[in-house]
């Protein structure tokens, strides 16, 4: 023990080095903490470029599977002869040549329909209501309308104008998951 108004007597060389010993920790904490900002703006840039080639290969997947629907319409109407030019002779020819269709556009459905929405012409899946919903919301206007529809698995339909027997139409198509894309 001490006695009393008596303090211990630490060296200047032992202060010196606290002294020492506390900058330096506050210094290395300093450059850690830019150290990790910098890591974390990296990791950020990184992922946001990442994600910039993801959203740009699904947009070309898309504008593909849809080029692809549009190029298959043209292509189903010119396998409908001048003699079959009537919803009946359309689902004469889909139910002859359904299979075929099917395998080589890689479809799971198909349907000729009028602009007001009723089915001229079907082969493959049902079509429901939420369908419905949808092409009664986009056929006003004569164009190529396209949407992605994920439940147990992605699917694309796209509704493509055609003309039959010289009255616009609407042909819709859904290609599954073994055309572009693959399990939600």
């Amino acid at each position: 023990m001490l006695p009393e108004g008596r303090t211990i007597f630490i060296s200047l060389k032992w202060k010196l080095l606290v002294a020492v010993l506390i900058i330096l920790t506050i210094l290395g904490g300093i450059l850690g903490g830019f150290a990790y900002r910098q890591l974390i703006n990296q990791q950020n840039y990184l992922l946001e470029s990442q994600r910039d080639k993801l959203a740009q290969n699904l947009q070309t997947s898309i504008s593909l599977s849809v080029d692809h629907s549009l190029s298959a319409a043209q292509q189903i109407a010119l396998l409908v002869n001048d003699a079959q030019q009537t919803p009946s002779g359309y689902q004469a020819m889909l139910a002859l040549r359904w299979p075929d269709l099917q395998l080589y556009w890689e479809l799971d459905r198909l349907s000729l329909m009028s602009l007001s929405g009723q089915v001229r012409a079907h082969a493959g899946k049902l079509i429901d209501s939420a369908e419905m919903d949808w092409f009664k919301s986009v056929a006003v206007m004569l164009e190529p309308h396209w949407r992605i529809v994920c439940l147990q698995e992605c699917v694309i339909q796209v509704l493509v104008p055609n003309l039959l027997q010289g009255e616009p139409h609407f042909l819709f198509m859904e290609t599954g998951p073994d055309g572009y894309f693959g399990s939600v």
